[in-house]
């Protein structure tokens, strides 16, 4: 008998005949490889890396659709010039949205409003022009006043038209009616545009400004003002000291029929909620024409 510490010669001389085939050999090769690739799976970071990914495409689709989705609150006004012409979307500001003694003093909000090419947004009636304001973009049918007339004449090109004649405008469409807002008549106008009555103010343009003997306060209106606000200096609630302050702009020297703009806006807020706008400089107003008042300057910084 042969020893154990053997084995390994005796195995060796008994199978060294035998060689497997090429599928044997080809089988236990493939095996083996099998056994050496690593095994692939769902690790838990490869499982939160996806649920993030997840997420933020998820958030990013939601956010996309609520911005491009219209809101409902929204009115779409034209610019004159058909129905081609560019739209531009506003958010609806209801009468009595700015209020001057809850705002900062330091604010220097204009709210007339611009317009395509050398035309603003304007109604044409009786010799006065007016032009449109961004707020409101809405008043009740309750403020309005006498009937002025229907638009007779709509074009982009105002300026060569006779306003005597009859009522002219570039945004308001012909035909529609167009109102005096009661207490402010000279002052302010109304008319219907895409569906809302919108305010307009008396401004001065193309060389037209005054009519017969009107002054600055006649551009204003007869409503009480509640409130004033000269920007970059600050607000007046006072009506004590309103009042005084519009006894100065009523001896306020008209200049000319040119209103040209300044980086310095002075708002008046009225009792019916509407806020009218001048542009100011260190001694005059400008709106309806040119206004040199130094007295309203020095008179508003002695009532802060």
């Amino acid at each position: 008998m042969k020893k154990l510490e053997n084995l390994p010669e005796i195995a060796d001389e008994m199978l060294k005949e035998l060689e497997p085939d090429s599928f044997s050999w080809a089988k236990i090769v493939n095996e083996a490889a099998e056994r050496q690739k690593p095994r692939r799976g769902f690790s838990t970071k490869r499982i939160i890396a996806f649920a993030c990914s997840f997420a933020i495409v998820l958030f990013s689709g939601l956010t996309l659709y609520n911005n491009f989705k219209e809101d409902p609150r929204q009115i779409r006004t034209v610019a004159a010039g058909g129905k081609n012409a560019p739209q531009m979307v506003a958010l609806s500001v209801p009468r009595g949205s700015i209020s001057l003694s809850n705002s900062k003093p330091s604010q220097n909000i204009g709210i007339w409003a611009s317009g395509n090419g050398g035309n603003f947004p304007l109604i044409a009636a009786e010799g006065r022009y007016y032009r449109m304001l961004t707020n409101p973009t809405a008043i009740p049918s309750e403020m309005l006043g006498r009937n002025i007339g229907s638009v007779g004449i709509f074009t982009d090109e105002p300026a060569l038209q006779n306003a005597n004649a009859q009522v002219i405008s570039n945004v308001v469409p012909q035909g529609s009616e167009v109102y005096a807002v009661s207490g402010m008549d000279g002052a302010v106008v109304a008319a219907n545009v895409d569906g809302s009555l919108r305010v307009f103010q008396r401004v001065s343009f193309s060389g037209h400004a005054l009519v017969g003997g009107e002054n600055l306060i006649s551009t204003l209106g007869n409503v009480k003002p509640i409130a004033m606000r000269l920007s970059g200096v600050g607000t007046i609630t006072d009506s004590d000291k309103i009042s005084t302050l519009f006894a100065t702009l009523r001896n306020a020297d008209y200049l000319s029929a040119s209103a040209p703009s300044k980086p310095q806006k002075l708002l008046i807020e009225f009792e019916n909620k509407l806020v009218l706008q001048l542009y100011a400089d260190s001694d005059s107003l400008y709106a309806c024409g040119s206004f040199s008042c130094p007295d309203f300057f020095s008179e508003f910084a002695q009532s802060l």
